[in-house]
């Protein structure tokens, strides 16, 4: 199984981050994905919940692709020291494989610089990532769970 789990809102200062949506994305040994989206209701501290699932295996190269596209590019190091993408998002991969990949930008006061930096090309790349997953889970998760 592999799940992704991407979040937008992450970057914190003064006050603790306050993610706006997040999304936790499974695929199954068989192929059905299932996903959860959460978004932020506007002026409020809540969030609305929707999941959904797709019983074909239609994402497999999707998810494949990106797993790939991962495996090239750069975290900050050391870890949590600040987001080097710089697009306020945090991504999780563990493709169940034995690949893992996690970026998490400082969420505190205490200002890093990370030794690594992405190419343009590279954030080009996690920037489609990011948007292709939010994509996936905001037209794949219609039911509405909480709000």
């Amino acid at each position: 199984m592999s799940r992704i789990t991407i979040t937008h809102g992450v970057v914190g200062g003064f006050m603790p981050p306050v993610p706006k949506k997040s999304a936790i994305i499974q695929v199954e040994d068989n192929g059905e994905l299932s996903v959860t989206y959460n978004v932020k209701k506007d002026n409020s501290k809540e969030y609305n919940t929707f999941s959904g699932t797709v019983k074909d295996n239609s994402f497999v190269s999707f998810i494949d692709t990106l797993v790939s596209t991962f495996k090239t590019l750069p975290r900050e190091d050391p870890p949590m020291s600040e987001d080097i993408y710089r697009f306020d998002h945090c991504i999780s991969i563990d493709d169940g494989k034995g690949f893992r990949w996690e970026n998490m930008p400082n969420q505190g006061c205490s200002v890093g610089r990370s030794t690594v930096q992405p190419t343009e090309e590279q954030r080009k790349q996690f920037k489609e990532a990011c948007d292709g997953l939010f994509n996936l889970a905001s037209s794949h998760a219609k039911t509405l769970v909480s709000e």
